[in-house]
This record gives C-alpha cells, structure tokens and sequence, in this order.
C-alpha cells in the first residue's frame, strides 16, 4: 500500500468537462507524480482525473509511461457483480463508479495497477485493448494518453492489488491479436469473410471448469464435454451469454472457441505444441520414413549371428512388388528406374519443377488410349488446363469463339477445370478409368476458395465421386503434402493400394536476394530495366501488377517493351498468344509483369538451360496466398541470373487446429451448403469429407500466412538455395516511393478516361451484364467500364465526363446523396415502406428503418443548431466546442441506435472535447461539411468557431433536385399524425 506508482493527475478538472476554457485546462493541466494507491483513490475521490505521464500537453506522441491500466463498464455489469469477480478481487487495485452512474444503470471504472512500467506506447495501446476485451469495457479508451475523469463523492473501493508481470503479458498479448480474416482480396485491401480466430496465449487450467449453456448454471469439467457443446466463455467478463464452443483437437483434447474473443483457448500443454512450427513437410518426413523400413538392410542385420547368408538378397528380391514408396534423387523422373508405371489405386508424385512430370503423364496417356481406358484431367487455372490439355492431346472444356467462351462436351480424354464440373460433367452418364490431378494441391485448395460460391458442393461432391469411382488416380505436385495425402484418402474407398514416389532432387542456383524494403527493391527495379534486358515481375496483387507496369511506363514510355498478364488481361488476344508461346514470346518483351493468373503450370525454360531472363523480382503482400504459392510464382522462369523479392513481414496468431476451424465454420456461417441436417439436441449434421479437407486447407494456409516471410525463406533454404538479406537503404526507399505514387495516380487516370470512353449502355444490357457476373462470369474490362459509366450516368442525371468521376469518388457521394435524399422527404412517404416491410413480415434486421434514419439525423443537427422544424438544414449558423453540449447529450444517449442506423462510432469519453469532429461524421453522412473555421484566443484559450460549407450544400441539394426532376422543397418534421413536436421525435426514436 505504501508503493508509489507512475501516473499524472489533473486537479483543474473536477468530474468532467463543463467550461469553455475546460478543455484546454485538461489538456494542458497535468502534473507528473508517483502516488500510492490510497493517494491515487483520494485524488479520484476528489474528482481529478488521471492519465499516463507524458512531456508537455496530454497527446498520444508525448507519452512517457505509466504505471496504471483502468477500464470503463458502462453496461452489463452491477458494481456488486463486479466487486465479487474472482479476478478483480485479486488483480483490481481501485473500483470507482463515474459521475455518470445511477441506480438503474451502473458506469464505474476498474483501475489495475501495474508491476512494471509500460514505456511503450505500442504495448500500452495493447494492454487497454486487452483489457477492454476481457471486461467488455468501452472499445474507444485504449489511447496511451487516454483521461479518465475522476468521480466527486464516490469513494472508491480499495481492492490494494498489484497486477503481476504475468497478468499483464496476458492482456498485452491478447491486446496485440490483429482481429483480421485470414484473408483479403489482393486488389482493394479489403478483407474477405468474417474473421478468423486466433490462438490465445492465455492457457486454460489443467482441469478447467466451465459454465454449460444449457444447463441452469451448472459447471462441469471442460475435457469430459463432447466437442461443439455450446458453453459460458471462463476467459471474459461478463458472460452472461453463451458465446463459446467446445474444440478438439487431433490429439483428442479439448479446448475452447469464443466467438466474442475471437480466440481459440487451450490447456497449457497443448498450447505448448502449438507453439513449434508448423511442420509443412510432415508427408515428405513420413515417406523418408516408411522408405527406411520398406529397404531390408535397414531393418535386418545381414551380421546378425544366426541370420541366413542370403536373407538380404532374398528380400531385395522380392521388394518390387511390395515397396509403396520410393524414394530417389534424379534431376527427371525419366530417369528413375525402374521407371514409373501406371498402378491401380493411387499414385503420388511430389517431384521438383521441370523435373519431367508433364513428361511422364503424357506417356501415361499415351498408354491409357492404347489400352483404351479412359482419361480425366482436372486443374484449377484455365491457362495452365488449357497448355496441359493441348501437351496431352486431351479435349479442353472450353475453347475462344470470336469474343465468346465455348463450352467442348465432355468425351472420354477430357481436361477441366474444377470449378466446372459441377455444371459439364454428369456421373449418370460417364465416369473415367485414370483420373489426374496436375498441381493438386492449388486444386484442393481451390475447393475451399470463395470463388466456387454456390458451386462449391456440386463441384466437390463430383470430384471426390471420379476419384472413388477411378481404377487408377494420379496426383502430382511439386509441394505435394498433408492436403492432397488427405483429400484423396478421404474421398477414395478405405484400403485403396497407393504408391508414393518422392524426387528429393536439389538444385542450387543463383543466390535469391531478400530485401526488406519493398520500396528499396522498386527503385532497384527501375534502375534494372533502365540498365537494360530482360526482366521478369511477379505479385499476388493485381494492383501492384497494374501499377508496376505504369510506373516503367511512365519512366521510359515506348522504350521499354512491356507486357501485363493478369485476370483481367488474359481474355486479350494478344496476352492469350503471349501466354501460350510463353518461352519464344518473352524474348520479344523487356519487361514481362505477372499476377498469380501466371502462378502455376507455366514452364519458361530455355534450350540448354540458357539464363535469357536478367532478374526476377518479386513482390508479394500478406494474407493473400502460401509460401508455396509465391516459391509457384519465382520459379515459371527456371534459370534466371538473378531473384530480388520482397516478402512482407506481418505475422499473425491465425487458429490451425482443425477442429477450431470447423467451429468457426458454424460460427460465421461461411459454408452453409455443408450442414446437411441437425442432430436432435440442435448441433448441426455436416458433411464431414468436405469440411476435414476444408479445415486441413485452411490450417495449411493460415500456418503459412502467420509467418509468411521466414517460411519462404525457410522454404527456399531446404530446396538448396542461399538466401542473402538486403538491408534497407534509406535513399532507394524514397525514390521508390515517389515513383511507386506517380505510377499509382496515373493509373486512377487512366481508369478515368477508360470510364469516359467505354461504350454507352442501355439499362436492360447493364441489367444482362450484371446479370452474368452474380452467376460468376468474369466480364471484360471494356463491359466493366460501360457499366460503371451507366451508373455514373443514371444516377447523377447527366452525362459522364472526368469531374463527375472524380466528384463520385468510387460511390461515396452517391451513399450521401441517397441519405439526403432520405432526409428529405417526408415522414409520410417512408413510413409506406416500413409499414410494407412489417406487413410482409421482415425481420427487423432486413427493413429498411428509412423514417428512424431520418428523425435521427434531425434529432442531432437541431441539437446541434443546424435544423429546426422549418429547416431541414440551416446555413449561417457558428458553432464551437462549447456550443454543441446538447448534440453531446444527444450523441451520448442515442450511441447505440447511431451505430446500428449509420455504422458510425460516437459512444467515446471524448464527446466534450472532440465534439466538432463527431459533428463532421454527421454531416458527412449527407454529403455536407464545414468550411475552413476562423480561430480567435483570449489569453491563453483558443477557440475555433466553424460554419456549414455552403458549397457542399448547393452540389448535394442540386444532384437531388436533378434526380427528382424537380426542385425539392425541405419538408416538415412532421410525425405520422400530422403533428409537429420534439415529443413526438423522442417516441419515434424511442420505438
């Protein structure tokens, strides 16, 4: 109790914000002290507040550091609930209620004090995170400088708790987790699905009680539940929903998903695993084992006293006949004797690139027509189907009419990609003898892929169908591991005989050069082409690719001859001709940039190995693909003279346990076509193939993208190359970066004028096009354009032209020129559509709720001054810091209802001293803002007073008079009895 702790306190302030001159004084009015925690609790009692200490004005970049960590509960909890939580008990130096706090709803504030001193600002961000997610506080106090007012009167409850090192690094660790999905889409950033869990370094107990769902309060002991049993969260407060599951994993031990953490918990052992790397090559380390016993010398002695002089050489003898793996080191599969033969069952193949593997299928074919059996080849890419299908003379799925895809009918030496046989195969009519899959685990991680969408069960449902009903299925792949080992085993007959053939050949190379810098390798790069020769460029993100090509463009203009291949580019003639004379073609070109369209299947091997290409450079970005895959990208040119990649460095915590992969599943509900039926105490019946192959995908991918840089480094080292790193050179990086801006600006150009000068459409041919997308087919840039400036035109009523491009910056006028529209009309005409939807029975969640946004939008700017009964918006109206009390009132009250109606996040403790700002948030949701404001000081205090920008006002008000064909005149705030009244706004918001 006598321990001074490092902390800042205010004593100009008593309980919050209530002059004019108050915020300045709690900005500036700190004083640096070391205080003990009686002292700490008289201070608060006294109505001070409290921050971390800091140099000069309270702002986040003058922290120093703190010895204090608080949280604010504003719902859920009674101050008595939280006096007896174990936790609090044991860890909590203060309880204090705010001076908000009332009898029917209860705000106080935990304080922790600290063991140690947090002198980052990172790690204390993480720590008010971790702490805010365990106690369900308010999302918005985790600034390092963050005030917490005190509470006059309120006679904090002295717990006396020291928070150990220990606690501590467990709410900073789960403060750091990045909530994220494990994956985005490469083009825009954004990221794809719900997100993933991550696993938590806080460990269960060894014999960890929980709280069942469904069972009056009873706990019982966490390992004896079985799996998917719904239970009370242990690990944050409150609970007073079940928001967890019970996992288990592989080893049958059980943990526990929270869907409200968004983590994956697990007893200390078992977390201990997890913690060793994720073992990539489990299947190569399993084959070099089952080769070491199936060769005789190994197990048996030939020494062995007693041992038959001929044991050995009768075993060898015998040995073809059984060995199911072979393990061999030879730079073409060709030359593997006794040569590899086609066998019934399965057959394996993990051999290197350009080892021969295309080669060797292409007899196999040669003799599958012979003996007339009967041929499927499935890939996932059509560039690379179409090249394998044209090398093996089977019938490719589709072929290029003119401008149109075709589809061939399916015959018995077929080639297809997988997400089409859903619709082109039928097993009614047609099975195969021999079913290959080339790159089979991008296939298998194809099925898993958003893009399948409403094909995803057809499709898998078809595939593992051909692999049971083959007599011989063939499987290949330079990285062939535990996804095709258990996809296939999955999908074929128990017992199914298999053999394994793994080509451990090594080859070094040049050096691969690993820069640190993304921008310091762009700027290497255009030094590169500007030296001259060939250079080779390859991205996981379209984006990248796109303005990659722009920035050598628009350095060295037609210099320099450049070609883009990428999803978008690949229905162009000329890229198709590119694409399928690759290794002559590249010749032709000084720069050849790639997206992932080029990833796999395509060889650039020139004659006697000769290195025809000068530098390969890479660039790849997180959460977007494998290691495997981005080692697929660097390795089309076979023999380069030099690799420069970039890899970015963010790590992540992703969940890999299967299991938990499965309840997130459920969770998120991102495979409903998988849950085939439910059990009768309501957990769910699912399609168990499918979802092991899914999970064991995803668990493959998420280990990869965790540490996506050092397991391709690691990657690279174990295929026999060296590895050099390239510190950041601080110069390069800034010349990169400004080329890299200049390249992406002239892009947005460019797509500018494309928008302008795309073909002019008619409603019904966009309704067509859109049409043709949601059913998956990808359109041309060309048709993409035309219906961006059919939106363009419809909407704004005028015809396209570069300013209106630019004015609707990617659809966000249009979004505010729809809620001005909204707030607009009268009460009268919104509510005949919510009276529709409540008539048709909608859930509430689907309606519309248009006359609830409307009279919030009211309720806050004629709170704020900017509305009154006659006026839907005023101009001439001044408003500062101090005048806006009553939009604060109203902000604080309504957060809720804000957030759900307008996605936007007002419910945060500095509502008085950032009041303009959550105004800016409001009027932005109509397209308006203020004009540049005017500063006036009086002695020390400075205050700024801001007006509407009446500009803003005229362009939105125009475009909806424009779209209704006349001018719209405001309406009245009138209810729905015709009556005009701030009680009756209150009901309104109220229901």
């Amino acid at each position: 109790m006598e321990r001074k702790f490092k902390c800042a306190v205010n004593r100009h302030i008593i309980n919050k914000i209530q002059t004019p001159q108050d915020p300045e004084i709690f900005t500036t009015g700190f004083e640096n002290g070391e205080f003990t925690i009686e002292e700490l609790a008289a201070y608060i009692n006294q109505g001070y507040a409290v921050t971390a200490q800091h140099k000069g004005r309270k702002r986040d970049a003058n922290f120093t550091c703190s010895d204090l960590l608080m949280v604010d509960i504003d719902k859920g909890w009674t101050v008595e609930e939280a006096r007896e939580n174990p936790y609090i008990q044991q860890y909590a130096a203060l309880l204090y209620t705010t001076a908000n706090h009332t009898p029917e709803k209860h705000r106080f504030r935990v304080v922790f004090v600290l063991n140690r001193t947090i002198a980052d600002a990172r790690e204390m961000v993480a720590a008010y995170d971790g702490v805010v997610r365990k106690f369900g506080g308010d999302g918005s106090c985790k600034e390092p400088c963050r005030g917490f007012f005190g509470s006059l009167g309120s006679n904090p409850i002295i717990f006396g708790n020291v928070l150990p090192d220990n606690e501590l690094d467990t709410l900073i660790s789960s403060g750091s987790i990045k909530r994220v999905s494990d994956r985005v889409c490469c083009d825009s950033g954004n990221d794809l699905g719900a997100r993933a869990s991550q696993t938590s370094g806080d460990p269960l107990e060894k014999d960890q009680m929980v709280r069942l769902a469904r069972g009056q309060g009873r706990t019982v002991l966490l390992k004896d539940l079985p799996k998917l049993t719904p239970i009370y969260c242990p690990k944050h407060f409150p609970e007073n929903n079940p928001s967890a599951y019970v996992i288990t994993n592989r080893h049958g031990v059980n943990g526990i998903r929270c869907r409200k953490c968004c983590l994956a918990y697990w007893p200390k052992d078992e977390l201990r695993k997890k913690r060793l790397p994720y073992n990539f090559y489990e299947i190569e380390d399993l084959i070099k084992e089952a080769d070491y016993y199936q060769t005789p010398a190994n197990v048996y002695d030939p020494d062995e006293v007693g041992a038959p002089s001929n044991l050995v050489s009768n075993l060898l003898d015998e040995l073809p006949g059984e060995r199911t793996c072979h393990l061999f080191s030879k730079q073409y599969l060709s030359h593997f004797e006794p040569g590899i033969p086609l066998h019934e069952g399965i057959t394996f193949i993990r051999s290197p690139k350009a080892s021969g593997k295309t080669q060797w299928l292409e007899k196999i074919v040669l003799d599958c027509k012979a003996a007339g059996q009967s041929v499927l080849l499935v890939g996932h890419r059509q560039t690379l189907l179409q090249s394998m299908a044209k090398r093996l003379e089977l019938t490719c799925y589709f072929y290029v009419e003119g401008s149109a895809i075709r589809n061939n009918q399916p015959d018995d030496h077929y080639a297809i990609c997988v997400d089409s046989i859903g619709k082109l195969l039928n097993p009614m009519f047609r099975n195969y003898d021999v079913v290959i899959i080339d790159e089979s685990e991008q296939v298998f991680s194809h099925l898993t892929s958003d893009t399948l969408k409403s094909k995803r069960r057809q499709c898998y449902q078809k595939l593992f169908h051909y692999l049971r009903a083959g007599k011989s299925i063939i499987v290949a792949d330079a990285d062939l591991g535990p996804i095709t080992a258990d996809a296939v085993c999955a999908a074929t007959q128990s017992g199914t005989p298999y053999h394994f053939y793994l080509n451990q050949r090594k080859e070094s190379r040049c050096d691969l050069h690993a820069y640190e810098s993304e921008f310091h390798l762009q700027a290497e790069l255009m030094d590169a082409v500007r030296a001259g020769g060939r250079h080779y460029i390859t991205t996981n993100s379209k984006k990248k690719a796109e303005v990659l090509q722009e920035a050598i463009r628009y350095e060295f203009g037609e210099s320099r001859k450049t070609m883009l291949v990428t999803s978008e580019t690949t229905s162009q003639p000329e890229v198709q001709a590119f694409v399928n004379n690759i290794k002559t073609d590249i010749l032709n070109y000084d720069v050849v940039v790639a997206s992932p369209t080029l990833g796999t299947g395509v060889d650039i091997t020139f004659e006697n190995d000769a290195q025809l290409v000068d530098t390969v450079f890479g660039f790849f970005v997180p959460r977007v693909n494998t290691h495997f895959d981005i080692d697929q990208q660097l390795a089309r040119v076979r023999h380069p003279k030099a690799i420069k990649v970039w890899v970015a460095p963010d790590r992540f915590g992703f969940e890999t346990e299967p299991e938990a992969i499965l309840s997130e599943v459920l969770d998120n509900a991102v495979l409903n076509d998988t849950i085939i039926g439910f059990h009768d105490d309501g957990r769910p019946l699912l399609d168990e193939t499918y979802l092991n192959v899914y999970a064991q995908v995803t668990a493959m991918s998420r280990a990869s993208k965790n540490n996506l840089r050092a397991n391709f480094m690691e990657l690279r080292r174990r295929n026999g190359w060296k590895v050099v790193s390239i510190e950041p050179d601080t110069n390069l990086m800034k010349d990169g970066k400004n080329r890299y801006k200049k390249a992406s600006d002239v892009i947005d150009a460019k797509r500018i004028d494309e928008i302008c000068m795309a073909d002019k459409i008619n409603p019904e041919t966009y309704r067509e096009l859109r049409g043709k997308r949601d059913m998956g087919r990808r359109l041309t840039r060309a048709e993409e354009n035309s219906m961006r400036r059919q939106e363009l035109e419809a909407f704004y009523r005028e015809d396209i032209s570069p300013e209106l491009v630019v004015l609707d910056k990617n659809g966000q006028l249009r979004k505010q020129v729809r809620m001005m529209e909204l707030y607009s009309l009268p009460f009268d005409r919104l509510s005949e559509g919510s009276k529709a939807d409540r008539e048709a029975g909608h859930f509430l969640s689907d309606t519309s709720a248009d006359p609830l946004k409307k009279a919030m939008l009211y309720q806050l700017l004629s709170a704020a001054g900017l509305a009154d009964e006659s006026n839907l918006i005023k101009t001439g109206v001044v408003v500062s810091q101090h005048t806006l009390g009553d939009f604060a009132k109203v902000c604080d009250e309504y957060a809720v209802k804000i957030q759900e109606l307008f996605d936007i996040n007002v419910r945060t403790r500095d509502l008085h001293t950032k009041t303009m700002q959550k105004l800016s948030k409001v009027l932005e949701l109509i397209g308006l803002k203020n004009a540049p404001p005017t500063r006036e000081k009086v002695g020390n205090v400075t205050t700024y007073y801001y007006e509407l920008d009446v500009g803003s006002l005229d362009l939105v008000r125009g475009i909806v008079e424009r779209r209704a064909g006349e001018v719209v005149k405001p309406a009245l705030m009138l209810d729905f009895h015709g009556r005009s009244s701030k009680t009756s706004m209150r009901e309104l918001l109220a229901w």
